[in-house]
């Protein structure tokens, strides 16, 4: 599951440094959410 957050806080931080350059704009706190989706996603394929 770590891996998976990893993941997540790893493309929030590389869409807020593409931001701050000025290259796009992205809303980084509306994809905030994804951050709940491993945890879920990893407790219900445990379950399998």
């Amino acid at each position: 599951m770590i891996n998976e957050l990893s993941t997540v806080g790893g493309i929030l931080i590389l869409a807020s440094g593409i931001s701050i350059l000025g290259l796009k704009h992205i809303k980084t706190l509306n994809l905030l959410p994804a951050l709940v989706v491993p945890i879920v996603a990893v407790a219900i394929l445990q379950l399998f």
